[in-house]
Order: structure tokens, then C-alpha cells, then sequence
């Protein structure tokens, strides 16, 4: 019953420790989910603070080119250079107009198949979408656009340029210990204009290809069109794990920010307390796995105590009559090759204890016990009652009985006392309760002669 209860406590205590496991696991995903969300909507922010920004500083730069008058392009140039782009999402400005395209370094150079200004001057104020610049070796680019207008006509264009693949070194992008990865996103075009994993910038529709982890993949480019912000589960192709993203909209410009963490950092501190939960779940089976193994060892070592006080005579240890009558009933269909059975008999120790006391009785008995022991094996050897002891051998003759027995009785009489003795020897006998039913009824027949004889 102590040990169904004890296995019952470790099952108990298992299963309590799984569902804190669960549960742990639940919330560090939530915990990790709302993380993402802050650093997605913090970084949101930032750019849309950072886009609003530069627009007023192009915007303000063109009103200063505007209202100049007979400004070349050293005096373009000079209000460019006037303005400290550090820290800023811009890094350059260039100005456009019918003689080609003004870079910040005082170069001019032809825009064609690249920038064509009497288109230009149609757009108005505007960011662009990604452009891959011809003029760069083919570098990424947005552009922040603001025409410069005289006499009512738009005589320039002012260009606020970002290098995309600079984008990493201005915004803060050292999220979740710097484990994590940092996305910017067109939301209407799919562009990648940042991407802090890979080495390229693609296309919001290679996550189309991305098994989902949770069946809603799909719908990351749905929310973003949508200026939603939303969560998902996706498997890398590149590394095999399963990765967790978080998006948000900046509502500038329908650019979206997107932040992703593999699975393994996200739970990083999950798998911490996990360790120390199994640690603790360890330690605690083991302490209970060793408790119920030693509680078993010592219930059975008490079941074979109980089990030998219960064959075994309390006073000489030798196997008692339970012992005896369990024998018998035992070999009933044993046939025994050579069976010897001797019945033993203390002589007068009913007088003995009356004058000696039953501790000096118990000492005689002990003693003849252990002369016995010497001389036979212990499994052959029974105290049947007060006085009474029977031997069965199957490897002893009838004659190498008496002689044992003689010994027996020459170190009972070395302290002044004695003990009687009857051995019969049987062959193809089954059973042993015959043979000692047979010695029994001699031995009591003796004792009668003997009383007999010494009452007269």
C-alpha cells in the first residue's frame, strides 16, 4: 500500500511539474510575442519619425533653393552642404534639373535611363518606392522628392537620398541581445527595403514558400497590405528552425517594419527554467524511485524475517514445527531414493527446567542445537516440540546418523545431561510423513518401557 502510494505521489508530482512546463512554455510565448511587439512598434516609430523628419528638412532645403535667386550650382550646393546629415536617414542629397543630375559632390552627370525630369516634375512631393540605381552599380535606394518651383514652374527637383544597404548602420536594429532579425518592408510593392539576415534584398513573396508553423502564413502580406499589424510562425528554409515574426505598420508611405527571432532565443529563458524544472523533477523522482527501492528492500527483508520467525524456532534457530508440517506437505508425492529419520529427545528436560529454571533449559537446548548444527546441514534438521527433535537426511545412512548422533550426545554429556535417540532408514519411501509417523510411534514406545523400568 506505501509504495502504490508513493508511486501515485511521483505520478502526482510529474504531472504537475509537465503542466508547469506547459504553462511556462505558454507564457514565455507570450512574453516573447509581446517583446516583439514592443521592439516592432518602437521601431515603427523611429522610422516613421525619422521618414517625417527628413521630409521637412528636404522641404525646408527647397524653399532655400527656391526662394535664392540665380543660384549655379555652387550656391546649390552650399545650401546642401550647409546641413549636417548625422544622425539621418538620408545619405546624400542630389538635385535634378534640365541639365542633368547635381550629386553632392559638385559632379554633374546625365540621369538618362534613370531619372527623367520632365517626368519628375509631375510627381510632386513623394517618397519612391525601391529604386536600383544604374548610376551606383546598381545600389538600392529610396528617395525622398521635393520640387523646387520659380516663377511658378518647377525649375528642379531636390532629392533626399537613402542608401538602403546604410539603413542597418542608422536605426537601432540591436533587438533581443542583438539575436534578433530587422525588417523593412513596402507593404504595397512586397520590397524589402532592409533586411538584417540576408545578404539581399527580395521580396515579401518568397514567405509564400515558407511552411507556416501555425497555418497562418499567408496572411502576413494580407495584414501588411492591409496596415495591419499581426504575428506568425514560420519554418527557415536556411537554418531548419522555426522562426517567430512580429509586424507593424509605420502608416508612412505603406512601409511596414517586421522583426523575427528563432524559436531557440525566444525561449531561451523558457528553456532555463525548463532545465531547472527538470533538474528539480530529477532530483525528486530520484529521491522518490530511492525511497520506494529502499522501502521494498526492507519490506522484504521484514517479509523474511516474518517468514523465517515463522519457520524458525525462536530459542535454537533451527526450523520449527511450521517448518516441519510445510515439509510434509510438500513432498506427499516425493518418492524418496534413501530417506533417514531420526527422532531426538532431551532427556528430563520438564525436570530440568522445574529445578534449573527454563533460562538454563533454553542454554541446553542452544547447545544441543549447535552440536547438531555441526554435525548436520540446518535444513535437516527440526524442533517438533518442547524436547523434540526430528532429523530427515536423504544423503545420510542409518549408520552415519547414529554415529552424528553419538557425537551429539558425548557434547551433551560433557555438561552433565543428555539425550535420546531413534533412527530408521527407508527406501522408495513417498513422503516423509510415514517415516516419522513410524519413528514417532517407536520413540513413544521406548519412553514408555524407559518410564516403565525406572518406576519400578
Amino acid at each position: 500500500m506505501i509504495i502504490i502510494l508513493s508511486i501515485a505521489v511521483i505520478l502526482i508530482i510529474s504531472l504537475a511539474m509537465y503542466l508547469a512546463i506547459v504553462d511556462v512554455n505558454e507564457k514565455m510565448n507570450t512574453y516573447c510575442l509581446e517583446k516583439l511587439e514592443a521592439a516592432s512598434h518602437k521601431l515603427a516609430d523611429t522610422l516613421k519619425t525619422g521618414i517625417l523628419h527628413n521630409r521637412s528638412v528636404i522641404s525646408a532645403l527647397a524653399h532655400i533653393i527656391q526662394d535664392s535667386t540665380d543660384l549655379d550650382d555652387q550656391g546649390i550646393l552650399d545650401v546642401l552642404n550647409a546641413f549636417i546629415l548625422s544622425p539621418s536617414l538620408i545619405t546624400c542629397f542630389e538635385y535634378l534639373d534640365d541639365k542633368g543630375l547635381l550629386l553632392q559632390s559638385g559632379e554633374r552627370i546625365s540621369a538618362e535611363g534613370f531619372l527623367d525630369f520632365e517626368a519628375e516634375k509631375t510627381k510632386g512631393p513623394h517618397l519612391s518606392r525601391r529604386l536600383s540605381n544604374p548610376l551606383d552599380n546598381g545600389r538600392y535606394e529610396i528617395r525622398q522628392v521635393y520640387p523646387v518651383c520659380k516663377d511658378g514652374q518647377v525649375a528642379g527637383i531636390l532629392y533626399g537620398v537613402t542608401k538602403l544597404d546604410m539603413l542597418p548602420g542608422v536605426l537601432s536594429t540591436e533587438i533581443l541581445d542583438n539575436q534578433a532579425y530587422v525588417y523593412i518592408i513596402d507593404s504595397q510593392t512586397g520590397d524589402f527595403l532592409m533586411d538584417t539576415w540576408h545578404s539581399e534584398l527580395t521580396n515579401l513573396s518568397d514567405f509564400s514558400t515558407r511552411q507556416a508553423a501555425d497555418n497562418n502564413g499567408s496572411q502576413i502580406g494580407l495584414d501588411m497590405r492591409a496596415g495591419n499589424s499581426g504575428h506568425a510562425r514560420y519554418y527557415s528554409k536556411t537554418t531548419g528552425e522555426v522562426l517567430y515574426i512580429y509586424y507593424a505598420p509605420t502608416t508612412v508611405n505603406d512601409l511596414s517594419v517586421a522583426i523575427t527571432v528563432s524559436e531557440a532565443v525566444a525561449f531561451k529563458e523558457a528553456e532555463s527554467i525548463k532545465d531547472s524544472l527538470m533538474t528539480a523533477i530529477i532530483i525528486m523522482l530520484s529521491v522518490l524511485v530511492l525511497y520506494i527501492v529502499l522501502l521494498a528492500v526492507n519490506m522484504d527483508r521484514a517479509f523474511l524475517k516474518a517468514r523465517r520467525m515463522g519457520l524458525e524456532d525462536k530459542v535454537t534457530g533451527l526450523q520449527n514445527r511450521n517448518a516441519f508440517e510445510k515439509l510434509k506437505s510438500e513432498t506427499q508425492k516425493k518418492e524418496f531414493a534413501s530417506l533417514t529419520c531420526a527422532y531426538v529427545d532431551v532427556n528430563s528436560l520438564h525436570d530440568i527446567n522445574n529445578f534449573y529454571g527454563h533460562v538454563y533449559g533454553d542454554e541446553l537446548l542452544q547447545c544441543i542445537a549447535d552440536a547438531m548444527k555441526a554435525e548436520f546441514e540446518p535444513k535437516e534438521i527440526f524442533r517438533v516440540g518442547g524436547d523434540e527433535f526430528i532429523i530427515l537426511s536423504e544423503r545420510l545412512s542409518r549408520e552415519e546418523v547414529l554415529h552424528k548422533l553419538g557425537l551429539v550426545d558425548q557434547k551433551v554429556r560433557m555438561k552433565g545431561k543428555g539425550i535420546s535417540f531413534l533412527v530408521v532408514q527407508r527406501h522408495g519411501e513417498k513422503g516423509v510423513f510415514t517415516i516419522t509417523k513410524n519413528a514417532d510411534a517407536i520413540m513413544l514406545k521406548n519412553k514408555k518401557a524407559y518410564h516403565s523400568r525406572d518406576s519400578r
